[in-house]
């Protein structure tokens, strides 16, 4: 009884309910990880996402679309890394010495006005990172996503947590650290659910205050009136006030991604390929003037256009247009779905213990993890040097693995158990890619020979 209590307690998390009494803290070192939290709730609601669209009779995920956002998600939490804690840190320095007003931390009051601070800061951070190129090109990684899922919240840019917590050092002149780590968390979580089109409008007065997966669709849609749209991240009111409110129309169904369709799986591609466009946009104008304006005003901009451009320039999307989908050979497909599984293993694993693990550890995983996601990236995209890149990974396994087992072992039997199914994997894939290579240089000597 007490276990299904906590994980109704726990689901609440994603919708902001709850109480606010029960989550102040006088320690930043108090506050609880809400992330690993809702974890187990995230995967659970993933999967059943797709059996409710079965019968909704939507079409289900894609894999390679799928891997896609999770590898984008692996990246951005690693990058944390080297990071971490300097956000909190930043925060609570600038609080302990310019803050303004002493709220108490234990107030109920407080909690709530953070609540809607933050979400307040959160709205003018995303609609700012609309509106300004140089970061745009950072969150354009998010909207490059083609199907609107559950998954998709995970497909970020790596330098974008940055962009978020700066913009709320504004609230460090009043708001105690503690309260808004809470804050800064919940925020980033409530956001989950708005990514799925299994829930259709909610009531009115929800609809009407409210974020909302149908606001939050239209947000994502390419189509003309949806861009630059729906920026609230809990409360829709801030888009109201500020002009910047567009209903979801069920005559005009948001068509997802960005307006020129990004055709990578690959997180190496998608997240560099926008500075690579803003780097080449620069250099088409001669005057300083007007390469700043490339890179501080809107990505519409253009000389003698307003500040974010003319929204008539925005090609309108054809519905029919074909979603990028590379076709991989069968035993591509199959190879790709079981070393995804493997890396999806080793991520929870170092994220679930990073706390106990040596540097040495923690460095080695968490590289060996981001190098995994942009091989695999190229399999997806049907590279020419995804098998290249594979064979080298599996090569590089056995190096990490020879760095980990010692620490593994403290972990008891079951970790060694799973080392060393990844070493059969390993052995395997290397058998696997060298069978290939043997296969097909046969096959093209035999033809040579007949010709």
């Amino acid at each position: 009884m007490e276990t299904l209590k906590e994980g109704v307690k726990r689901f609440g998390y994603l919708f902001y309910v709850m109480d606010p009494r029960a989550h102040n803290y006088e320690k930043i070192d108090q506050v609880k990880d809400y992330y690993k939290e809702v974890a187990p709730l995230l995967f659970a609601t993933v999967l059943l996402e797709q059996v409710v669209r079965y019968y909704q009779k939507k079409p289900i995920w894609r894999f390679s679309d799928t891997m896609s956002n999770a590898f984008h998600g692996f990246l951005m939490d690693l990058s944390k890394i080297p990071f971490k804690g300097s956000e909190v840190f930043v925060y609570a320095y600038f609080y302990n010495n310019y803050r303004l007003i002493d709220l108490p931390w234990d107030n109920p009051w407080t909690w709530i006005a953070c609540w809607f601070i933050t979400d307040f800061c959160y709205y003018w951070m995303h609609r700012m990172i609309h509106q300004v190129n140089i970061l745009w090109a950072i969150h354009e990684t998010h909207h490059t996503p083609e199907d609107m899922m559950f998954t998709s919240p995970m497909r970020n840019h790596i330098f974008l947590l940055p962009i978020h917590w700066l913009t709320y050092m504004p609230m460090a002149l009043a708001i105690p650290p503690t309260t808004y780590l809470v804050h800064y968390q919940i925020s980033i979580i409530y956001q989950y659910w708005l990514h799925t089109e299994i829930i259709g409008k909610l009531p009115a007065p929800i609809e009407y205050m409210l974020c909302t997966p149908s606001h939050h669709r239209a947000h994502h849609g390419r189509n003309r009136r949806y861009i630059d749209k729906n920026f609230g991240g809990f409360l829709i009111i801030w888009d109201r006030i500020f002009g910047t409110f567009e209903a979801e129309d069920p005559e005009e169904k948001p068509l997802y991604g960005i307006t020129t369709q990004m055709k990578s799986y690959n997180p190496l591609v998608v997240e560099t390929q926008p500075f690579i466009k803003l780097y080449n946009r620069i250099w088409e104008y001669d005057n300083l003037k007007d390469r700043l304006s490339v890179i501080f005003k809107g990505p519409g901009w253009s000389p003698g256009k307003p500040w974010t451009g003319n929204i008539e320039d925005i090609p309108h999307p054809a519905p029919d247009v074909p979603k990028y989908d590379p076709q991989m050979p069968w035993w591509c497909k199959y190879y790709a779905i079981v070393h995804f599984f493997f890396i999806v293993n080793g991520y929870f694993m170092l994220a679930l213990n990073i706390s106990v693990l040596s540097k040495v550890t923690i460095w080695t995983a968490a590289s060996f993890i981001c190098y995994s996601s942009i091989s695999m990236g190229f399999m997806l995209d049907n590279s020419q040097y995804g098998p290249h890149l594979e064979v080298l990974r599996c090569l590089i396994y056995f190096l990490v693995d020879r760095i980990l087992i010692s620490e593994v072992r403290r972990f008891g039997v079951a970790s060694v158990i799973v080392m060393h199914i990844n070493r059969t994997l390993g052995v395997l894939s290397l058998a696997y890619w060298l069978s290939l290579y043997l296969f097909y240089n046969l096959r093209r000597i035999y033809k040579e020979k007949n010709l």
